[in-house]
């Protein structure tokens, strides 16, 4: 009984493994789903090789022959996500080979933007949560939740998520759009005018010489102005 059972979880959880590695794209990208799904597929064959040692096969030729075929039939469950492993391992070891190691690659979107597209919030916020843990480098996936979060009216999750992505960007003069978008979320969003002039304010006091530094004049101009409750034309948010 004991082997048997170990025969449908070798088999079950490699038909699991094998469909995830196959069909969905975030989690195969894991190094913690094949690495960890090649952990589990060894530790599944010393369990078998433990209940085999409780059989005995006296049972004759027959018994010995339905046994082999059942580890035969739960191995080949595993076949797909064994083959998808060794293609990835090889793709790394090509990758060594020619030095592309360092080549930065950014992450796919496509999924993320059609269900954002079909107003399938949850899904895409869920979706660019996994390629900025994929590629803690970019700061595209955080600026991207940013916005879906204030589809959502969520500002502050969407001031927390363009704050990350600011923290990812490396060049200063392509941080400060993203600080043009907190600003603009903690005035129109929640009314914090002196915020976000204060946003704007400590980033060019950092680098006085970012490229864009009379843009951010101008804003930190109609927001003063907003926030002293001038002219409805001063009043206005910055675009």
């Amino acid at each position: 009984m004991t082997f048997t059972i170990s025969l449908w979880l070798i088999a079950i959880t490699g038909l699991i493994g094998s469909y995830l590695a196959w069909r969905i794209e975030w989690i195969s990208q894991s190094r913690w789903f094949r690495w960890g799904g090649l952990a589990l597929f060894n530790a599944l064959l010393v369990l078998m090789r433990l209940s085999m040692e409780t059989i005995e096969l006296s049972g004759g030729p027959g018994l010995a022959f339905s046994i082999v075929l059942s580890i035969a039939a739960a191995c080949i469950c595993w076949a797909p996500f064994i083959a998808f492993f060794m293609m990835h391992a090889l793709v790394g070891l090509a990758r060594s080979a020619v030095s592309l190691d360092n080549i930065r690659s950014a992450p796919s979107y496509s999924q993320a933007e059609a269900a954002a597209v079909q107003k399938d919030f949850q899904k895409a916020l869920l979706l660019y949560h996994h390629a900025a843990m994929e590629h803690p480098e970019e700061p595209e996936p955080c600026r991207r939740m940013g916005e879906l979060f204030l589809e959502l009216k969520l500002p502050d999750d969407a001031i927390a998520s363009f704050q990350d992505a600011q923290k990812r960007q490396k060049d200063t003069d392509d941080q400060l759009p993203i600080v043009f978008r907190i600003s603009e979320t903690l005035a129109d969003c929640k009314g914090d005018v002196q915020n976000a002039i204060k946003a704007i304010e400590d980033f060019v006091s950092q680098h006085p010489e970012v490229e864009g530094r009379e843009y951010a004049d101008e804003r930190l101009r109609r927001l003063r102005a907003r926030m002293a409750g001038n002219s409805p034309a001063e009043r206005e948010s910055p675009k």
